[in-house]
């Protein structure tokens, strides 16, 4: 996402970056809640609009027991009322968002960095595919950074163990209400539905 939102606005003056992703494909994967906070720079990109347009605003988040009674409910536009909504939308949908406001972008999927090589006025990149090529300027992810090694630096990378295990993906619409998000908790255990646009977004964990 910041990869994408970088190269849209360097397009946006004139410039023409490299857009380097590894899958092959952008379909499936997680949904996303985005506050005013992160929606904002959609303005600058041009692409609010059509970001509402793909989007649902969630109204209400509920907590609910194991044995799934209600517990509590809140107003989010308490929250978001006076900044905008809380939109939801799949990653898939806001990839292709940001991916039309890459106009002049040269976009290669299915491309792996294999090395990175820093001199004075330009980075060397090796591809998968065995091509090597000079950039101004190179950005990455902590991903890319690891696969790369010493020759790309993006700081120390530690874990923490929480004693706690997730699984999420997508499921058909209709097992959750619309506008809502809902959380079950109950002894070592979650479960929530989080809705996106023709779909909700489940995810499990157990502790």
């Amino acid at each position: 996402m910041a990869g994408l939102t970088l190269a849209a606005r360097l397009c946006q003056q004139g410039r023409a970056p490299v857009i380097v992703e590894r899958a092959s494909s952008i379909e499936g994967g997680y949904s996303l809640g985005l506050y005013p906070l992160g929606s904002c720079v959609l303005h600058g990109l041009n692409t609010y609009e059509r970001l509402v347009e793909r989007a649902i605003p969630l109204k209400r988040y509920e907590l609910a027991s194991g044995s799934g009674r209600v517990l509590q409910a809140f107003d989010l536009s308490i929250l978001t009322g006076a900044g905008g909504p809380l939109l939801m939308i799949s990653r898939s949908d806001l990839v292709r968002l940001l991916e039309a406001s890459c106009t002049d972008a040269d976009l290669r999927r299915g491309v792996i960095v294999s090395s990175l090589v820093q001199y004075p006025d330009a980075a060397e990149v090796s591809f998968d595919n065995g091509t090597i090529e000079r950039f101004d300027v190179v950005f990455g992810s902590t991903a890319s950074a690891r696969q790369t090694g010493s020759g790309f630096s993006a700081g120390q990378q530690g874990t923490t163990q929480v004693g706690c295990c997730g699984l999420g993906g997508p499921t058909l619409n209709g097992s959750s209400p619309p506008n809502v998000a809902r959380e079950w908790w109950g002894a070592g255990r979650l479960f929530g539905a989080y809705p996106v646009p023709g779909q909700v977004m489940c995810a499990a964990g157990a502790y």
